[in-house]
């Protein structure tokens, strides 16, 4: 049952304070697997069954969130760096000549720190910071994720990602079987003969049965609505979080070219100031149902005054997660300001909004060490959102597809996972007519692979290698030319976290 949005993500200080490694949550971090799912979503094991191994179960059925151990402290740190190749050809350069230019050269990729838990039965928060660091980022590199401190290039601004707290099962009940230990299992033992040994001629007694351990939350009678409130991420069957790859998800965070992003921007991947509401589909116990309402990213929050909304309908089982979405989004085109001049928008005094929508469909598919991740959406932006930037030039409502799908294989005995991706995006309307139909259009593929060299219940150290190659059709490079342009990336580094 999932009561939590993606964001909740299993940080190394659970492993910790249940004693175990992080394979138990993750296939490969931060990819998560059926157990990692469902801790993320509830921030406790509690309810879990048989998805957690035997030597675990008693354990967190006793677990309390008001009796935790003084030295317990719910603080991880996430960092990765290592060495980068660029390769970008087609760029404009002095003397308006278009030139391939490689750079090259060590540098972090991120660095994060984390917090969640548990404040009391069914109350729980999460929390992440990015401190201000002026080295971390390479030189035009695009966000690993997409938060207030993000920018493209070198230098972290520090900034709170997520930041909420959250209420589970509010107007639901549980069943009586949520508390109670499972039953040990009673062996028989064949009855003696007057010698000690087995006695052939004796009638054999059935063992007395034992209660099964559920496998998953449906089944314990966890039923209500959950809440969170504060800046979270949309709750995806895809997480933008989870990703195994640097290269980011294309379709997350595409926007048409033309539209004035002085009024709002907007990312899937980005976390949303609001509130979330989650809750099963009545009669429909794998069904359930999420909404968000919200007013801007927490990375660009707009000054309009309509909340933008956001729904998503998942069928949850172990083995695999399917998902339909779709988000109402709307911008300001006008405001209230001061007098001066240059006259001041007053913030939260947008108004004349207009609407932009995303919609699609998301899958993740398990097939043992195989997993499939399937994503599909279409977008369409109001004409209106693109009239600041058009110079004039006729303009129209810009609509687009992208999606993606990755295969990801984990070969278990060595801890490596291998993945590969390929994204797409194409427009199907340019908002501001005069542009070229292919522009922006983009394909791209990364293919990545991990490899834990340390694995504890106190940490994870991981060697990551990526290579993504990235082409976009007829981008502007200067006021008037269009090229086709490709970026070729090649990583090698550590990922680290504690």
């Amino acid at each position: 049952m999932s009561l939590w949005g993606t964001d909740a993500q299993a940080i190394p200080a659970f492993a910790r304070k249940y004693d175990m490694d992080c394979s138990h949550c993750h296939s490969m971090v931060p990819k998560l697997n059926a157990v990692g799912y469902y801790f993320h979503e509830n921030l406790t094991f509690e309810g879990i069954g048989s998805l957690l191994p035997e030597g675990l179960q008693e354990k967190v059925r006793s677990e309390d969130p008001e009796d935790q151990h003084p030295a317990y402290w719910p603080v991880s740190i996430r960092a990765a760096g290592g060495y980068q190749l660029v390769k970008r050809d087609k760029q404009l350069v002095s003397g308006s000549v278009l030139q391939t230019i490689s750079t090259r050269g060590f540098g972090l990729t991120t660095f994060e720190l984390m917090a969640g838990g548990l404040l009391a039965p069914d109350v729980s928060y999460y929390l992440t910071y990015y401190p201000a660091a002026a080295n971390v980022g390479f030189p035009g590199q695009t966000p690993l994720h997409v938060h207030p401190g993000a920018s493209t290039g070198t230098g972290q601004n520090g900034a709170i990602g997520f930041a909420w707290v959250g209420f589970a099962h509010v107007g639901g009940t549980r069943s009586d079987h949520d508390d109670q230990p499972a039953a040990p299992q009673i062996e028989s033992s064949p009855p003696l003969d007057e010698d000690g040994g087995p006695d052939a001629h004796a009638e054999s007694v059935e063992p007395e049965p034992s209660l099964p351990a559920p496998a998953h939350a449906e089944e314990h009678g966890n039923h209500g609505f959950s809440f969170r409130l504060g800046s979270h991420e949309l709750e995806m069957t895809l997480s933008g979080h989870h990703r195994l790859s640097n290269a980011p998800y294309l379709a997350y965070r595409y926007i048409p070219e033309g539209r004035d992003l002085t009024l709002s921007s907007f990312s899937l991947d980005a976390p949303q100031l609001g509130v979330a509401m989650e809750a099963h589909v009545p009669f429909l116990e794998d069904v359930e149902y999420a909404v968000s309402l919200f007013n801007g990213p927490n990375s660009s929050t707009d000054t309009n005054r309509a909340l933008d909304v956001f729904v998503h309908l998942a069928k949850e089982g172990t083995e695999h997660r399917l998902g339909l979405f779709a988000l109402r989004g709307t911008a300001p085109v006008n405001s209230v300001t001061t007098p001066g001049i240059p006259p001041v928008t007053i913030p939260g005094t947008g108004m004349d909004s207009q609407p932009f929508l995303r919609y699609g469909a998301d899958a993740d598919l398990n097939f043992g060490p195989l997993n499939l991740l399937l994503f599909y959406m279409q977008g369409q932006d109001h004409a209106n959102l693109f009239v600041a930037s058009a110079g004039g030039a006729p303009v129209q409502a810009a609509t687009f597809y992208g999606g993606f799908v990755e295969a990801d294989y984990l070969f278990e005995s060595v801890r490596t996972m291998l993945a590969g991706r390929y994204d797409l995006i194409r427009n199907t309307a340019q908002g501001i007519t005069t542009l070229r139909a292919e522009s922006n259009d983009a394909d791209a593929f990364t293919l990545a692979l991990k490899h834990d060299l340390v694995l504890t219940s106190r940490a994870n150290l991981q060697v990551h290698v990526e290579a993504n190659s990235t082409r976009t059709r007829a981008v502007l490079i200067d006021s008037i030319n269009r090229t086709d342009q490709t970026s070729n990336t090649l990583y090698m580094g550590v990922d680290l976290a504690f």
